[in-house]
């Protein structure tokens, strides 16, 4: 008598994470979540609950998220490109670049086309999930390029937060989601 076993799909595929930490020196330091030691540790932690392989652990301490000529960013991206990760993970999605046009290019194309995963964490930003605000995260992460100055105080600073709200708000009420309109 003949079984109708299936082995193709019997057994989850080993998934291969890279964890990437930057902190800048203009980053605010009085938190500790700031740290990388912390940001390595929730990211760790992270792939534990998955049952993911933290295959790569990159971080560049004291490189601004605008100069993405980062070494260890660099050698994560060089290693994506030999395959050798099925999913980047960051703490925020700042931490992965503050350059908006930059940081959308790895994540719309770079990534897709190396067949890799982004996660950032604390943003709920995963590109294995549509989430039509991300663009939009990604430029209110990088404020600072906006004239924003730290990511505390200022007028500016305000201004962008009342934005990131109207945007959250828009795209997260329900009747938003519905198609119905107001």
């Amino acid at each position: 008598m003949r079984t109708n076993t299936v082995y193709a799909n019997s057994y989850p595929q080993e998934v291969r994470a890279a964890i990437y930490c930057r902190l800048s020196k203009d980053d605010d330091l009085s938190g500790p979540s700031a740290s990388i030691q912390n940001q390595r540790e929730l990211l760790c932690s992270y792939c534990e609950e998955q049952g993911w392989r933290v295959a790569g652990i990159f971080q560049d301490d004291g490189y601004t998220g605008l100069n993405m000529d980062r070494p260890d960013f660099q050698r994560m991206l060089g290693a994506v490109e030999r395959g050798m990760f099925d999913v980047i993970l960051t703490k925020d999605l700042s931490r992965l670049g503050r350059n908006y046009l930059q940081t959308g290019q790895l994540i719309e194309e770079f990534f897709p086309r190396n067949k890799v995963r982004y996660i950032a964490l604390n943003d709920a930003v995963d590109t294995n999930i549509e989430n039509d605000i991300t663009p939009f995260r990604n430029i209110l992460k990088s404020k600072r390029c906006l004239g924003g100055g730290t990511t505390k105080g200022g007028f500016m600073n305000f201004q962008m937060d009342k934005l990131q709200v109207l945007l959250h708000t828009a795209f997260t009420r329900p009747d938003r989601q519905s198609g119905k309109t107001l």
